[in-house]
């Protein structure tokens, strides 16, 4: 998206749509407003942002932007789209981008009907809840687009242009949605997959004693520590410690039973990340019982 020639409205004011909406000048594009379909979400965006935000009926100059963003959630950008094309407030002329990571170009089918472009962008990154004091970035991410080879084009200009780095899996467009489904859980894993995994930490942690403040903070310099270790050595295997990759046995057969007297669901869940932990230690054949 070439700097200083696009003008985009966001329809959908949570997370990401605020962050876009703060972001997007930066790199060059004038943000009109916002749509949300909740009262409070609009309010809060207002504050945020300090653009245009509105719920409701759509706003007009929803249909004198180049560029629409759809950051609504999955289940309503099909109708989103709908009922923006019925009220003519599409043109053939616009982009319609969706920022969903688990579907592909099906749900923009409407506008795809007029003549409009279509396109998705998924950050691959978390943002704050949208506040004034707390300035969202999108630099460092990966981000997922897909589209025609034009909007493709356009949409990698503007992820760079955001800091984040452009990536497209190898089934695009209107195709089966199980590699984006695919990819999607594995972004969801990563994110908040690690968020309750530690809070379940922080319960055994606590259960166990420990001050919730303390817990948390050595928690999360361990988890820290840990994931740094995977990045440097870029191997899982190489980075697992712990009973698992000592062959320490017994050690988790009391993890279990203390964990057993917690609750069901964390002894599940400590069965679960100990089956895979031994999955990667075994793929890493780690003979070494040393701390």
């Amino acid at each position: 998206m070439a700097p200083k020639s696009e003008r985009a409205f966001v329809i959908g004011a949570g997370r990401l749509g605020c962050a876009l909406a703060k972001c997007l000048p930066a790199a060059g594009v004038e943000v009109m407003g916002l749509w949300s379909r909740s009262k409070r979400t609009t309010s809060r965006a207002r504050r945020a942002t300090g653009l245009p935000c509105s719920s409701g009926d759509f706003p007009s100059a929803i249909r004198s932007a180049n560029v629409l963003f759809l950051t609504v959630s999955d289940d309503a950008i099909a109708d989103v789209c709908t009922k923006l094309v019925e009220h003519h407030l599409v043109r053939n002329s616009q982009t319609v981008i969706h920022c969903a990571g688990c579907l592909n170009l099906s749900p923009l089918g409407e506008a795809a009907r007029i003549g409009a472009s279509t396109g998705s962008l998924h950050p691959l990154a978390t943002f704050p809840v949208p506040s004034r004091r707390k300035e969202p970035s999108f630099a460092g991410a990966l981000a997922l687009i897909d589209g025609s080879r034009s909007v493709v084009r356009r949409l990698g200009r503007l992820v760079r242009s955001l800091g984040m780095r452009p990536a497209r899996l190898a089934v695009s467009g209107s195709e089966p949605s199980s590699p984006r489904a695919l990819y999607h859980a594995a972004a969801v894993v990563a994110a908040s997959g690690v968020l309750s995994t530690m809070d379940l930490a922080l319960e055994a942690a606590m259960a166990a004693g420990l001050k919730r403040s303390d817990a948390l903070a050595g928690l999360l310099f361990l988890a820290r520590g840990t994931l740094d270790h995977l990045e440097l050595d870029r191997s899982a295997a190489k980075a697992l410690t712990g009973p698992v990759a000592r062959g320490d046995e017994d050690t988790v057969k009391r993890h279990l039973e203390a964990l057993e007297e917690e609750s069901d669901e964390a002894r599940l869940l400590y069965e679960a990340l100990t089956k895979r932990a031994s999955t990667i230690a075994a793929n890493g054949n780690r003979e070494d019982g040393d701390r």
